[in-house]
């Protein structure tokens, strides 16, 4: 049974559009003679065992309805034009300055937060319209049930690595990039696909960007710090936050010299969807001085739907402020 799982996924990926009988009775027009053939309940319990000795777990519907339909589709990556529109969607994320900015690295945290969000959007759609396009950024991407339920069903860890197989092919083309690695399947349809986006193109970056975006992931990772502007004043900056999951539009910014508040401001949220940020905060130093007394007891706090989302505590206190060209330079012994 194992090796017919294989079988019928490597079938599948001529898969085009049809219903899901249909889908069956091409798979078995070309395994068997008989054409009238079905299956037996007893068949689709052996398939299940063949999925979970994979390490894999079949999806289901309410009321445990399996799904090896879609599961076969997904892992063949089926229909093709399923993918290729999967595909766009996570080009245009790529391309978007918001977004990555055409400058992917392994470890960016966005990866994450974008799978956890299509998690979230998938699981609202109601299995009448599994099939519908889906709508992103004022597009609509023509992604398949297989993929929908691929996202409600397996892990952050599985998507995860899937959207990231995706921009390393997507990353190595745009900069035309040598492969360093085999490729399977889904890199050899992937390249095909990305060479059809990259045509056309007016203008591709020559180089990487020598430093990346810096825009926080989410709220826990905020930080406030001192540098020089572009003119050599001294700074208190936080900078830009992703604030993806926080559903009211405005913060308000709390500075206090100690424990002594001496000035506030109020900032919206720009952007939709995966684009909600908080931009940048700044404080001119030499305007908060004449409430500095000689040492430097500064703190800052963000607040929003009057809860604290975070405070720098002490670790803004200084006794003096030293830079290197436009950063801090730390004195700590």
């Amino acid at each position: 049974m194992d090796s017919l799982l294989v079988l019928l996924i490597h079938l599948a990926k001529k898969w085009g559009e049809g219903s899901e009988r249909r889908f069956w009775q091409v798979l078995w027009d070309e395994i068997l003679d008989d054409p009238s053939y079905r299956p037996s309940g007893y068949f689709y319990d052996d398939l299940q065992k063949a999925i979970c000795n994979s390490g894999k777990q079949v999806f289901t519907l309410e009321g445990n309805k399996r799904r090896f339909c879609e599961f076969i589709q997904y892992h063949a990556l089926a229909p093709l034009s399923s993918f290729h529109a999967f595909v766009s969607l996570i080009w245009n994320a790529y391309l978007d300055e918001d977004l990555f900015n055409a400058n992917y690295r392994v470890d960016d945290l966005l990866v994450g937060r974008i799978v956890a969000w299509l998690k979230m959007k998938f699981i609202g759609i109601d299995d009448s319209q599994i099939n519908d396009g889906f709508e992103f950024d004022g597009k609509t991407y023509s992604i398949r049930a297989a993929f929908k339920y691929a996202f409600i069903h397996n892990s952050m860890d599985e998507m995860i690595w899937l959207v990231q197989k995706i921009l390393m092919c997507i990353d190595r083309k745009y900069y035309r990039e040598a492969q360093t690695s085999p490729q399977d399947y889904m890199d050899i349809v992937c390249d095909q696909y990305v060479e059809k986006l990259l045509f056309g193109q007016i203008s591709l970056r020559k180089q990487r960007l020598s430093t990346q975006s810096n825009i926080l992931i989410d709220i826990s990772r905020a930080y406030a710090a001192y540098e020089l502007d572009e003119v050599g004043n001294p700074v208190l900056f936080m900078p830009d936050i992703r604030m993806i999951d926080f559903n009211e539009n405005q913060i308000q910014i709390k500075v206090f010299s100690n424990e002594e508040l001496i000035t506030t401001q109020v900032r919206y949220i720009v952007g939709e969807g995966l684009r909600r940020r908080l931009k940048r905060i700044d404080f001119q130093l030499f305007d908060l001085l004449p409430q500095i007394p000689s040492s430097i007891h500064l703190r800052l706090e963000l607040w929003g739907n009057a809860q604290l989302l975070y405070s720098s505590q002490e670790l803004l206190f200084r006794s003096f402020l030293l830079f290197t060209e436009f950063h801090e330079v730390n004195c700590t012994p």
